[in-house]
């Protein structure tokens, strides 16, 4: 079963053999539309992947990630994934036996992949925005628990960063440049830049 469809970006230093076998371990589970490459021109860029879901796709992938992290995340696990989704809602049509095993062969699809990279390599997950910018949140893939909590804490975001998003265009602003900053208490603040006044804004979500 397929969770989703997804876009995957990646700076131009990423083999494309990892890419390749990314992709392919990904059939069956995850749409892949398009394989953007960014050609970056400074002396040492970074590096990263980034997996770009639409807002639908993350409520999908919620609902199985709290399951998995209930499952295999230990007592700590299984009180973040109270903590996060409290009591999770499965959307219409949900195969809760299906998702589950589609979410694993994901989760473990983002731990190969950065066996393949090189180690500043970074992985991200993004949402895609209403006005057709991303704003993402790096990942903790060394092991597959890592990578369940990394998912899960910003699946339980994007709710609230489509509304914030989804208020801010209504009202008649522009949001370019979204970034998401991570708290010393866990908290994640949404920040960016207003290209018609050019100013700086932020949320706390």
């Amino acid at each position: 079963m397929e969770i989703g469809e997804s876009t995957i970006i990646a700076t131009d230093d990423v083999p494309a053999e990892a890419l390749n076998s990314l992709v392919s371990e990904l059939s069956g589970v995850v749409r892949v539309n398009k394989v953007q490459r960014i050609v970056q021109l400074s002396v040492l860029p970074p590096s990263w992947v980034k997996f770009v879901f639409d807002h639908p796709e993350w409520l999908l992938l919620g609902p199985a990630l709290w399951a998995f992290l209930k499952e295999f995340g230990g007592q700590l696990g299984k009180n973040l994934a109270d903590k996060l989704f409290n009591l999770p809602k499965q959307p219409e049509g949900y195969d809760e036996v299906q998702v589950e095993h589609a979410v694993e062969r994901f989760i473990d699809a983002l731990v190969r992949l950065k066996e393949r990279v090189a180690e500043r390599t970074e992985v991200a997950a993004a949402l895609l925005l209403p006005n057709g910018e991303h704003v993402g949140l790096q990942l903790e893939v060394t092991d597959r628990s890592a990578a369940a909590l990394s998912l899960a804490k910003f699946a339980a975001l994007v709710s609230a960063i489509q509304a914030k998003v989804q208020s801010e265009l209504e009202a008649g602003r522009q949001i370019e440049e979204p970034v998401l900053v991570l708290g010393s208490d866990d908290s994640v603040t949404m920040k960016w830049i207003d290209p018609g006044t050019g100013e700086d804004h932020e949320a706390r979500l």
